[in-house]
């Protein structure tokens, strides 16, 4: 709206200079063939703002257009006396504009463009590589769980080497007391035999045996 509106203004204000652009449209065009420069480069419109474009080398021509900030142009001729440059816009119009809003940076709008297809461009081969580490990732997810279940069956059965040791060494010590108790009641049998037994056979009479 606001573009409109100051569109409207130097529209009107082109009535009041197109008589002075009809007196002094002779001699401007000396000055512009003596003082402009021909040349054909790249660059851009300066951002943040949109410019008019006019029938001749300064202000005082009328104007015959806009371009908006960012557009890309060409420019075709220069006047280092009034600081205007000639130029042909992205629709192929020609006109004159103040030199202070050309760059030859690239727009901002531009560099967004690029760089927001650079984006778009690398998320794609991210998704790709992600997608193509997929089944590498779901072997390492199932080579982790069965180490998981190895190392759970390990601790098992060091528990159960462990249990099984202790029983062994209990049976043992059982064992080796059972065998102790054994070896004591028989020397404590033939103890008692060796003090029994005397008393039980019969002692041969002195006498009778001299007799005899």
């Amino acid at each position: 709206m606001i573009k409109k509106i100051i569109l409207a203004i130097a529209l009107s204000s082109t009535a009041v200079v197109f008589a002075q652009e009809e007196s002094t449209s002779e001699t401007a065009n000396v000055a512009v063939s003596n003082d402009t420069t021909q040349r054909e480069t790249d660059g851009f419109v300066k951002d943040d703002l949109y410019i008019f474009m006019h029938a001749g080398p300064s202000s005082n021509y009328r104007i015959i257009g806009s371009i908006n900030a960012g557009s890309q142009i060409n420019v075709l001729e220069a006047n280092e006396e009034t600081g205007y440059i000639k130029i042909k816009d992205e629709k192929a119009r020609e006109g004159w504009i103040d030199r202070r809003f050309y760059s030859t940076d690239l727009s901002i709008q531009l560099q967004y463009d690029a760089l927001s297809k650079e984006l778009e461009s690398t998320r794609a081969e991210l998704n790709e590589i992600a997608e193509a580490n997929a089944p590498l990732q779901q072997q390492m997810d199932e080579l982790s769980g069965r180490n998981d279940q190895l190392t759970q069956q390990v601790k098992t059965l060091t528990t159960n080497n462990k249990t099984l040791k202790q029983q062994a060494d209990k049976k043992g010590k059982e064992e080796a007391n059972q065998q102790m108790l054994y070896g004591a009641g028989i020397a404590l049998g033939g103890l008692i035999l060796g003090l029994i037994l005397p008393h039980l056979i019969p002692r041969k009479r002195r006498g009778e045996d001299q007799w005899m």
